[in-house]
């Protein structure tokens, strides 16, 4: 009985929680990030203020939670092409196995929100960390003079670049489209062995 009584409560709570972030993200649309409240928040999501402040300390808290559920996805689906392989190449890789676009197109409501919003910047920050993190971690150069800290940055601001381009224009290719002019990109550059830390080659 107690078991049932904790995952109902479980339950409500992630139910709450889903009401406030769609809530914040639906007003942004509405007016500049700094000039929200948490009363416009707890009104529009019909509310208490208690309610709110038992999930979050403030509107702050509740930005970085929204951005952190968004990228723990994408550094998923980052890693899906690879992630039960022992090695590999780009030739190896098809469009179908990049998930990244799609990742980006399944939450496009949130991208193309905060896009056209004045948090802009907290998004491309974030991002662009991880993109640079995943480069760093999971891939290293070998016979190469490139440093690895200058190619995981030239990296990320890279597919970072493509993709804001991608949301900015609407999304006017499909993810599969998208996919397979990454790939091209990729495959273009002279080529250099990569590995996956422990695991994996990449070139």
């Amino acid at each position: 009985m107690y078991n049932n009584e904790e995952s109902y409560i479980d339950k409500r709570i992630v139910r709450t929680k889903s009401k406030i972030k769609k809530t914040f993200l639906l007003l942004l649309q509405q007016k500049p990030y700094n000039k929200l409240t948490i009363t416009e928040i707890v009104n529009q999501s019909k509310i208490s203020r208690v309610t709110f402040y038992n999930h979050f300390d403030s509107k702050e808290e509740l930005l970085i939670e929204i951005i952190d559920d968004v990228m723990k996805d994408l550094v998923i689906s980052y890693r899906k092409p690879y992630e039960n392989l022992n090695l590999f190449t780009v030739n190896d890789i098809k469009p179908s196995m990049l998930m990244l676009f799609e990742h980006v197109y399944k939450y496009s409501d949130f991208y193309s929100t905060v896009t056209n919003s004045d948090i802009l910047i907290e998004l491309q920050n974030r991002m662009i960390d991880e993109l640079k993190n995943l480069a760093l971690k999971d891939f290293s150069m070998i016979n190469s003079n490139i440093d690895r800290v200058i190619y995981a940055e030239w990296y990320a601001y890279a597919i970072y670049g493509i993709i804001l381009e991608w949301i900015k224009k609407g999304y006017s290719h499909s993810p599969k489209y998208m996919a397979e002019q990454l790939l091209d990109l990729v495959k273009s550059i002279p080529k250099k062995r990569v590995e996956r830390k422990g695991m994996v080659r990449y070139s």
